[in-house]
């Protein structure tokens, strides 16, 4: 199964080139594993991002909502499984994308969540999801395009949690895969302009709360896909 990581990015090419760097060291099958940047189109530094080693394709284009720049990203991606991704992430972990498949491979109706351990949420909050591709087109999108920065894993695990109180547990968290988050809230990156732009705001936190009838919308629509395949709540179908 090949796996498409999204990645907006602005001004950070070094930190890209570590995520890829990690990529390839630690993936069991890289080959598998295509990284698709959205760059802004006016972030010259980042345009000359390249990898020997890694599948990365450039998505060159005016500055979009960060919720607008996974739903291109997406679109330019052919993988199956979907991760959602930032900057700032670094795969710690051997082996990684093998567990991820092998989860997904359990599910012939393609609703799950996986994420690993950030070293800082923890399970309380999926900062790097793996969906499906088939979850996406059938919400049209991997996030409503009108989040700015913050709360699109919220968003999702929201979904996720919804489902689960309907009876269908899709929510694996792998607690020793490890995509260590290099933020600057725990001090392991300086304070920058993307940071900076992408800052939880009163805005930012009402706008999530406005989206709570999409995010029920989006569960009650997951589920209806759930109950019309042939596996029951929590089977591998």
């Amino acid at each position: 199964m090949k796996i498409s990581i999204l990645m907006p990015t602005r001004g950070r090419p070094n930190w890209v080139q570590r995520f890829l760097d990690s990529v390839v060291e630690t993936a069991k099958e890289p080959e598998s594993i295509e990284t698709i940047l959205f760059i802004d189109d006016d972030d010259i530094q980042s345009h000359l991002i390249e990898h020997p080693s890694a599948n990365v394709v450039k998505l060159i284009q005016p500055r979009k909502t960060l919720g607008e720049m996974y739903k291109y990203c997406f679109e330019m991606s052919n993988g199956s499984i979907i991760m959602l991704s930032g900057d700032d992430f670094v795969f710690r972990t051997s082996g990684w994308d093998d567990v991820v498949t092998a989860l997904f491979r359990c599910f012939s109706d393609a609703i799950l969540l996986v994420y690993g351990n950030d070293l800082n949420q923890g399970p309380r909050v999926c900062t790097a999801p793996f969906v499906s591709r088939r979850m996406c087109e059938i919400l049209g999108a991997p996030c409503p395009p009108e989040y700015t920065g913050e709360f699109i894993d919220a968003h999702i695990f929201d979904i996720f949690q919804k489902i689960k109180a309907s009876g269908y547990d899709r929510i694996r968290y792998i607690d020793d895969i490890i995509i260590e988050h290099m933020h600057h809230v725990v001090g392991k990156a300086p304070f920058d302009e993307t940071y900076a732009n992408r800052t939880p705001t009163a805005w930012s936190r009402e706008l999530y709360y406005r989206l709570e009838g999409v995010r029920q919308e989006q569960a009650r629509i997951l589920l209806t896909h759930l109950q019309n395949s042939c596996g029951g709540p929590n089977s591998s179908g």
